[in-house]
């Protein structure tokens, strides 16, 4: 065996990875539609007051979806096209995918966005909150589906059900406030390229420029109690 690609460990049944800060990098979904839309500097005062806790999810989403009234989903993939990604997501899924290991986007980010990046490089289940549509699938510019932090767990709770996989086989990669609750819920939490918050409650924490980094964190030798890294 190529001792650069070790055998992940089939200990590990579902991967899930946030997607704004994790996969998506240098800005967020919600920056980065909005700069095509013309309300970028507005929403990146409330996603900063968001980190800081003094603006809820519910109230960005609310926002967010009003200006997406009268567009449709292929306008959100045209939007997408040239959002920045971290580099080796696909090498990542394909390999998680090789070894019987379900991998799926985690994400507080509007389903339009994360179902885009699920399929363009292969996860399997996708999570966020939904916007409202009409006959015709546009934008009504509502919130059909609100989805906070800690419905993180529930997806994740779901897809351990649907999989027969008990949560200490989940592996939950991601980079701040929103992931704690999903640390937390699974058996190995990685902060990757996160914050404070993010760092000091992860099992793992670590920094790197590729997703493909993480697989670190899935070969046996991992596989045990966890002690959580300083941030």
């Amino acid at each position: 065996m190529d001792a650069s690609r070790p055998r992940l460990d089939p200990h590990w049944r579902i991967a899930s990875f946030d997607l704004d800060g994790t996969l998506i990098v240098g800005t967020s979904s919600g920056r980065h539609l909005a700069e095509r839309l013309g309300h970028v500097d507005a929403m990146a005062l409330l996603e900063a007051r968001y980190g800081r806790g003094e603006a809820s999810n519910r109230e960005v989403a609310e926002f967010d979806a009003w200006h997406f009234r009268g567009l449709e989903m292929r306008d959100v993939e045209a939007m997408l096209a040239d959002i920045p990604l971290i580099a080796g997501i696909g090498e990542t899924v394909g390999r998680l995918r090789g070894a019987g290991i379900v991998p799926v986007i985690n994400t507080l980010a509007r389903d339009g966005v994360a179902e885009v990046i699920a399929k363009r490089f292969g996860f399997l289940a996708w999570s966020g909150p939904r916007l409202a549509r009409d006959e015709l699938g546009r934008f009504t510019g509502e919130v059909a589906l609100h989805f906070e932090a800690e419905d993180k767990c529930g997806f994740l709770q779901a897809l351990c059900a649907r999989h027969a996989v008990a949560p200490a086989s989940v592996v939950h990669v991601g980079d701040s406030r929103s992931d704690l609750a999903a640390f937390r819920f699974a058996g190995l939490g990685i902060a990757f390229n996160g914050d404070a918050q993010a760092c000091a409650v992860a099992h793992r924490s670590l920094r790197g420029d590729t997703l493909v980094d993480v697989l670190s964190e899935f070969v046996p030798q991992r596989v045990g109690p966890f002690s959580r890294d300083p941030a």
